[in-house]
């Protein structure tokens, strides 16, 4: 394993193990996404959760645009099914 090759790693109480976790998690994402995208998807969510709190009528949630989706979606199934 590798934590074996790492005796200092061993030596570290439970605490520090778990921020080091934290630490490498950060890393690994950083380099997966790229600093410079993360700061964007920040920056938009940031301003859009602004924007919700300036104005929250101005929001459908997900279940209730999904409703609206699946109520259209059977309008248009009952338009097509001819009425016997």
């Amino acid at each position: 394993m590798i934590l074996e090759t790492f005796p200092e790693i061993q030596a570290l109480s439970r605490a520090q193990k778990l921020l080091l976790l934290d630490e490498l998690d950060a890393d690994v994402n950083a380099d997966a996404y790229g600093k410079e995208q993360s700061a964007a998807i920040k920056a938009f969510l940031e301003r859009r959760y602004a924007e919700f709190l300036a104005n929250p009528g101005a929001f459908v949630t997900m279940e209730d645009h999904l409703a609206k989706l699946d109520e259209a979606k059977r309008a248009r199934a009952k338009a097509r099914i001819p009425s016997a």
